[in-house]
């Protein structure tokens, strides 16, 4: 058993080591890029986004000028997915300014904070937030899905929906304005924090609590 628990660790550094090293400059640099049309957005990492609604699609990533290269923008199956390459990345900035016609979903993995300006969306807006990261939203939508697992909090109280389904696994406290229903599932230790009168739908399993803001 000691046998094989060695095995693994050394394969696991040996792992580890075949990644490059990668400092940040500190000089940043912009690039516009060229993508497909998409409706929705997953960032892995330390990236910070500010998310625009407007006519006109537009991509800009801001980075050291010796890691821009290293960031990968592709769309698959009408998602943006921003990511850097494999390695192990130190004293980076990372930033994506991103204007778009129409907005369905936010994947937000890692440590970087997500802004949503003024989204008008006459559907479903979701959002996943897996770490630590931040997400903040204004605006308006019809339906809500939110999941947020891990210690990032989602900040939504000035966005206003008719429908709220919201599911906590974490610490990550949730904001949220709505209007008609709100369902809540908490398996952990986040609050919702909710503006409006809906009527409410509670599945708690955790220490989180449902607490009004008016």
């Amino acid at each position: 058993m000691r046998r094989l628990l060695l095995i693994a660790i050394s394969i696991i550094a040996l792992t580890s080591c075949s990644k490059d090293n990668y400092t940040g400059s500190g000089n940043t640099i912009s690039e516009f890029r060229t993508v497909d049309t998409f409706t929705k957005i997953s960032s892995n990492g330390t990236f910070i986004l500010n998310i625009t609604q407007g006519s006109v699609q537009s991509l800009e990533i801001i980075a050291d000028d010796n890691i821009i290269d290293k960031v990968n923008t592709r769309v698959s199956n009408d998602q943006l997915e921003i990511y850097l390459e494999d390695g192990n990345y130190k004293k980076t900035y990372l930033e994506a300014n991103i204007t778009i016609p129409e907005l369905k979903g936010i994947k937000n993995e890692g440590t970087g904070d997500v802004t949503i300006f003024e989204l008008q969306n006459t559907g479903t807006m979701e959002i996943e937030n897996i770490g630590t990261g931040n997400i903040a939203i204004a605006g308006y939508t019809d339906n809500f899905n939110i999941q947020n697992m891990g210690s990032g909090t989602i900040s939504s109280a000035e966005f206003m929906a008719a429908n709220v389904a919201l599911r906590i696994e974490g610490s990550g406290d949730c904001e949220v304005y709505c209007t008609e229903s709100l369902n809540v599932s908490i398996e952990g230790s986040g609050n919702v924090y909710y503006k409006g009168s809906p009527t409410i739908n509670m599945d708690i399993s955790g220490s989180g609590q449902v607490i009004p803001m008016n």
